[in-house]
């Protein structure tokens, strides 16, 4: 169905994910050209954000919230 909506796009496949039971998981699914992203690291780059910026994304209000409770845990 893709194809036939979006034909000539080259797409790409990404994989958010926490701790695995199995090392092994992880190397199996980038074997098949998927793109990792381990959480930490997605949690990470959103509490950076910048506190003049502005996101009207979907994941805006979530950013927010990690930014917010970033800052927060800082000050302790």
């Amino acid at each position: 169905m893709r194809d036939q909506l979006w034909p000539g796009v080259k797409w790409e496949y990404h994989f958010v994910h926490a701790v695995v039971r199995d090392p092994h998981e992880l190397k199996t699914i980038e074997a098949q050209g998927i793109k990792l992203h381990p959480f930490h690291k997605i949690l990470d780059a959103l509490s950076q954000r910048k506190s003049d910026s502005f996101s009207g994304s979907a994941g805006g209000d979530l950013a927010e919230i990690v930014s917010y409770y970033k800052s927060f845990d800082s000050k302790k």
